[in-house]
């Protein structure tokens, strides 16, 4: 189906998926000769059209360390608010942005799980690359760890 809705598109130009429908609804030769009992509607070609988009995504997947806990956080802030008080800061000091400021990039426990803001808040992940088809099944997932960087000639 994917090759004769492109075969069709472009060697007869087209222009539509829905000249192609008009074309197998009227032609009881070409539906025979793909073996279709009935002709699909446009959904069905639209579908399968997003079969041939990849979408590139980078993720990660979270780490079971100190770092991710939301008491760690919650304990640099306490610590803050503790220091701001002790040197009589104003009240537009906000222990928030130096808490997130203070917290590690990377993982005293792995160098490779990095910080980064995901889903409304930071965390410690293992990033990953993940390239999915326009349906979004995945294709293929990647880990950015010290072997891919060197293979691919990235540093940070």
């Amino acid at each position: 189906m994917i090759y004769l809705d492109s075969l069709y598109l472009t060697y007869f130009s087209l222009p539509k998926d829905s000249l192609l429908i008009l074309f197998l609804k009227y032609s009881k030769e070409l539906r025979d000769f793909y073996e279709f009992t009935k002709v699909p509607n446009t959904l069905e070609f639209t579908h399968f059209n997003l079969a041939y988009i990849s979408i590139f995504n980078t993720s990660g997947i979270k780490a079971y360390i100190t770092e991710n806990n939301p008491l760690f956080a919650h304990r640099i802030i306490v610590q803050l608010n503790a220091y701001a008080k002790a040197m009589n800061f104003d009240k537009n000091y906000t222990p928030y942005k130096t808490a997130y400021k203070n917290i590690p990039f990377h993982a005293s426990a792995n160098p490779a799980i990095k910080q980064l803001y995901i889903n409304g808040h930071f965390c410690h992940i293992f990033k990953l690359g993940v390239i999915t088809n326009g349906l979004g099944i995945t294709i293929d997932i990647t880990f950015h760890n010290e072997e891919f960087m060197d293979v691919h000639q990235i540093s940070l």
